[in-house]
């Protein structure tokens, strides 16, 4: 019996197992792709002689019965894409005629039971995205005849069980983004038939072994992000079946073996972030069939100077961060070229119908994995570069926007050109649209050029850490759409011209670190627009390390704002009687010769070692104000930051015990295990970030504790459970960002407590039901992310209604009715995505008080009516998408949508006079590591 896709629903497991009770001599069940949202339809037990059952694509939820394992005959069993919760019921293990048993993304945890590993005649195993623990299973290799076994995305922990080894017919075992850890096994050979190997996104270290390059299948190696050192097997490749090879953030050294790439077959090749060295034109020489390729971050030397016009499938090549020069680009080729620049990257093929000249050209910076195709963007990036040759032909990309050339080695002086914007190769074009320029974190001398004043259009400028000498010129007047100016670690010097403050929209000034002398200019900041301005450590007024002298009393508590006070090295007393704000934050009060007993001066200690370290914070005390020689001195953004190592394990109970903690941050790690209840102890906490790790469990509702908690991230993990009703507990908090986890169940009504609530984020997880009419009553809410979950019902309609709203997101659920006209009633909304549901109504009744939007997508639902409106008052509007609506209507005026994206394909009817270009962008989202919200 098949009846998927059907739209069948049944939120009665009762009602639903009544009407098939009859069926015991059922063989086939296929009811995939419906609206299923009971508990499992215990009727299936009852059809003893079922040997297909596929319930993938529903909204099943609980446990799965002990009681499957006596429908003996199944052959193919399916359970994916539910929400099913707790274990697997070993009695799976009974089902001995199994070939294929599928139960990914669902909400399942605990082991793999040991007994599914009796399934002998098993080909095909799939428990990706769940929350599995635990050790794989030894016993894993008695199932030799899998040809797929997929266990990524999920908690397990462990070395990689050498008995993989053997599954001598596997050929494909997909083990990425777990917590494994120790050395890939050199019996790893024995797994001929292996097609795909995926181990990245775990804590293996150790070498590659040579073995590896035994594999004679093999077409797809992953190994990203681990520790893995040493050279990569030099045969690896030789057998030329090699398609994909991800080896990136790692620490590899060596050359690349050339064989990866001897048999002309690699697409796609990833070894960012590493230790490679070594000739790179030497390796590309046979990778004829190229189209994604990053060798960014390595040690990679000497001139690049292919024969470019033989790479035609290449979109995308990055080798920033390398010390690569290279040659001339022939015109007819796909690529941007290279010439005297010597770019970091180039996006070749862009959005179909586009001539790919140079001067349709302006990304340098593509996405280059595969799964993610992205536009070009009008930004130019030579980050990095070894010792090119900035010579005068940098002056005259015409059409280029952003330019950086920071962190590099360049040594000679800015060549007058990049001023005159004048020519340079034909190729590359004209420079006369300049809206940003960074050069910052190079060696250049000599003097700004004045003829940086014909940059009329410059927004940006960033001339930081160089050693360029002489005078500001005054001509920077001409330079009116200046928006930030940061010419600070140079050996500038004079003073600051009174033209400076005729730049009308200058909102960051910084000349630190030079040698100015004299007054600053009266009337800076006179146009209301300043509102970042360093002009410490030169030879005028900076507060800090000064002569000022006397009381300093003023009325603190007007100063509501202040976070940081830096006035020592003065002859100054007073006290700081009122400064609430600064009390958990820092004040260097190293002057004052007397203090208001009621301020507290607490001093901040950097933490650089693992977290499991805890006892030295233990100990750790506030600095008191009566003793400020031994104060610890705030970093400043500019100071360098030692590197980090992620963290891995568990994070340790006795963090509890640092009872002053303000803030915690462990995100971006790869920390496992559940959240210790002991952080409930941290009545001070005000922010605790755990973001992007592998935590797992339930969210201790210890958690719930924390009152005065103004920022709580726990997003990309793989929490489960329900969100409690306790919530409602923090009254304080300003951000809750619960995406990407596997979160099920309602969202609490007492969710009304939260009024201080800006940003909610509780997308990518397994929500349902109604979104509770109290939402509307959160009166400071300006983003809201609800999308991908299982949501049904209509919008609490009176969301929006207090004005604050910009940012929407309810894609991908079941909502229905019509869209409330209050979430644009305020006129502030800037981006709204709502496709994939089943919302209705006319369109252009929800868009009349829209005039702000930037983005919206509306595709995918069940609008209707006519789309006319006054497209004109839609200056900001960079995007619609409509498409899958019932829509008519013509698209007259959308001018600023000409070159971006508009798909348009439910309209009826058109303005003939409205370019319409239509660009595909092939976009496949991730729950990893890149965070989405829309």
């Amino acid at each position: 019996m098949n009846l998927s896709s059907n739209h069948l629903e049944a939120p009665d497991s009762t009602k639903f197992s009544t009407k098939f009770a009859p069926l015991s001599s059922l063989i086939d069940l296929y009811l995939f792709n419906n609206n299923l949202t009971s508990e499992f339809p215990h009727f299936i037990l009852k059809c003893h002689n079922l040997v297909h059952i596929d319930l993938s694509g529903n909204y099943l939820t609980g446990p799965i019965p002990t009681t499957i394992g006596l429908i003996s005959k199944l052959s193919n069993l399916s359970f994916s894409d539910n929400r099913l919760s707790g274990q697997i019921p070993k009695e799976l293990g009974n089902l001995a005629n199994l070939l294929e048993l599928d139960l990914s993304e669902n909400s399942l945890s605990g082991p793999i039971p040991k007994e599914i590993c009796n399934l002998k005649n098993l080909s095909y195993l799939s428990l990706w995205e769940n929350s599995f623990y635990g050790q794989i299973p030894n016993e894993i290799g008695n199932l030799t005849n899998l040809l797929m076994l997929d266990l990524s995305s999920n908690s397990f922990s462990g070395h990689f069980p050498k008995e993989f080894s053997d599954l001598t017919n596997l050929q494909d075992l997909l083990l990425s983004g777990n917590s494994l850890s120790g050395l890939l096994p050199m019996e790893i050979v024995n797994m001929t038939s292996l097609r795909i190997l995926d181990i990245s996104y775990n804590q293996l270290e150790g070498e590659l072994p040579r073995s590896l390059a035994s594999l004679i299948n093999l077409q797809g190696l992953g190994v990203s992000m681990n520790y893995f050192t040493g050279i990569i097997p030099p045969d690896l490749g030789r057998n030329n079946t090699l398609s994909s090879v991800y080896l990136d953030n790692n620490f590899f050294t060596g050359e690349i073996p050339e064989a990866v790439c001897s048999g002309f077959n690699v697409v796609s090749i990833d070894v960012a972030n590493n230790g490679f060295s070594g000739s790179l034109q030497k390796f590309l020489r046979n990778c004829s069939k190229l189209r994604w390729a990053s060798f960014s971050d390595n040690q990679f030397t000497g001139d690049l100077s292919p024969d470019w016009t033989k790479y035609e499938n290449l979109e995308a090549l990055a080798i920033d961060g390398n010390k690569i020069s290279g040659g001339k680009m022939n015109k007819d080729t796909y690529l941007a070229p290279f010439s005297t620049l010597r770019i970091q990257g180039a996006l070749v093929k862009l959005a179909e119908d586009t001539t790919p000249t140079c001067n349709s050209i302006y990304s340098c910076s593509p996405q280059l994995r595969p799964h993610v195709r992205r536009k070009a963007e009008d930004e130019f990036d030579l980050g990095e570069l070894g010792k090119p040759n900035l010579g005068q032909e940098i002056g005259g990309l015409s059409d280029l926007l952003h330019l950086s050339l920071d962190n590099n080695s360049i040594d000679q002086a800015i060549p007058y050109q990049l001023g005159n914007l004048k020519k340079i190769p034909n190729e590359i074009g004209n420079l006369t649209n300049l809206l940003t320029l960074d050069l910052t974190w190079n060696s250049f001398s000599g003097h700004i050029p004045k003829e940086f004043s014909d940059l009329t259009n410059l927004q940006e400028l960033y001339l930081s850490q160089n050693s360029l000498s002489g005078l500001l010129p005054m001509e920077i007047v001409n330079m009116t759409s200046l928006r930030f100016l940061d010419i600070s670690y140079n050996q500038l010097e004079g003073e600051l011209p009174r033209s400076l403050a005729s730049l009308i929209n200058l909102q960051g000034l910084g000349v630190s670190m030079n040698y100015f002398t004299g007054i600053i200019p009266p009337d800076l900041g006179r146009n209301n627009t300043l509102s970042i301005v360093f002009l410490d450590n030169n030879f005028f007024t900076d507060f800090s390390q000064n002569q000022f002298t006397g009381e300093l009393s003023p009325d603190w508590t007007k100063y509501e704002n202040l976070e940081e006070l830096y006035i020592d090295g003065n002859k100054i007393s007073g006290d700081a009687g009122g400064l609430r704000c600064l009390e958990t934050i820092f004040i260097k009060l190293s002057s004052f010769s007397k203090h208001d007993p009621d301020t507290r001066i607490i001093g901040k200690k950097s933490l650089q070692t693992d977290i499991r370290d805890v006892s030295e914070l233990v100990d750790w005390r506030p600095l008191g104000a009566a003793s400020p020689q031994s104060r610890q001195q705030l970093p400043r953004s500019s100071d360098p930051i030692p590197a980090w190592q992620p963290q891995k394990g568990p994070i340790p109970t006795t963090i509890g015990l640092i009872s002053k903690l303000s803030n915690l941050s462990f995100s971006d790690n790869k920390l496992s295990g559940q959240i210790p209840k002991e952080i409930g102890n941290l009545a001070n906490l005000l922010e605790l970030d755990l973001s992007e790790n592998s935590l797992s469990g339930p969210i201790p509702k210890e958690i719930w504790n924390l009152k005065i908690l103004s920022y709580l991230g726990l997003w990309g993990n793989s929490f489960y459970g329900q969100i409690p009703n306790e919530i409602g507990n923090l009254t304080n908090l300003l951000t809750l960002d619960l995406s990407i986890n596997s979160l099920s169940g309602l969202l609490p009504m007492e969710i009304v407590n939260m009024t201080s609530l800006q940003y909610l984020y509780i997308s990518y997880n397994q929500l349902e039901g109604e979104l509770p009419r109290s939402l509307a009553s959160l009166i400071n809410l300006q983003r809201l992310s609800v999308s991908m979950n299982y949501f049904t019902g209509i919008i609490p309609p009176d969301l929006g209604r207090n004005n604050t709203l910009s940012f929407v997101s309810l894609h991908n659920n079941f909502f229905t009715g019509e869209i409330p006209e209050a979430v644009c009633s305020g006129f502030k909304l800037a981006y709204i995505d709502v496709r994939n549901n089943s919302f209705s109504g006319p369109l252009q009744k929800c868009l009349r008080n829209c005039s702000q939007i930037t983005w919206a997508d509306f595709s995918q639902n069940q609008f209707t009516g006519e789309l006319s409106p006054d497209w004109t008052k839609y200056e900001n509007l960079e995007a619609l998408l409509i498409e899958g609506n019932k829509i008519s209507g013509d698209v007259g005026g959308l001018r600023c949508l000409e070159t971006i994206l508009i798909r348009l394909g439910s309209f009826s009817k058109r303005d003939p006079g409205t370019q319409i270009m239509k660009t595909y962008m092939e976009v496949q989202s991730y729950k990893s590591k890149e965070r989405i919200y829309q």
